[in-house]
């Protein structure tokens, strides 16, 4: 729902073509789809879409000056390898070995910039109900679950 606020926006985001191809040709290679022309413009369309809302929340982080702490960092970890159904330490060693660690700071500081601006404006569904966010965050995860049993 939040990405769909971000794109509702009127303001067009350039984004530069050769890196969409890139990203584009990443993805269909891996699938070895790299001739399949329908696909091709579905996940140009994604492409397009996600790298829009990475610069406008960049430029959020940028603006604001949005920064995480360790805390945070460790609570998205363990979150994210719950999904995959890991340990946050082998999670965090697939993650260092893929070299993806930067990424996943710039994800968390995304979503925090996110949260920021989406905590001063008020959200209303289709029929005009304004919608509690907190209700929707997820919840901070038990400190005691961060701590790996020996």
């Amino acid at each position: 729902m939040a990405r769909f606020v971000l794109h509702s926006s009127q303001n067009e985001i350039p984004v530069p073509d050769n890196l969409v191809e890139l990203e584009v040709n990443d993805h269909l290679e891996g699938e070895g789809r790299m001739e399949d022309a329908e696909h091709r413009a579905e996940v140009d369309g994604q492409v397009r879409s996600s790298l829009k809302s990475d610069f406008l929340l960049d430029a959020i982080v940028q603006a604001e000056d949005v920064q995480i702490t360790e805390i945070e960092l460790t609570e998205y970890l363990v979150r994210t390898s719950q999904r995959y159904g890991m340990a946050p330490q082998q999670f965090a060693e697939e993650l260092q070995k893929a070299g993806q660690i930067q990424q996943l700071v710039a994800e968390v500081t995304r979503a925090k910039a996110l949260a920021s601006v989406l905590g001063r404006i008020t959200v209303k569904d289709a029929s005009g109900k304004v919608i509690d966010l907190e209700e929707l965050a997820p919840k901070a995860a038990n400190p005691a679950d961060l701590v790996e049993e020996a």
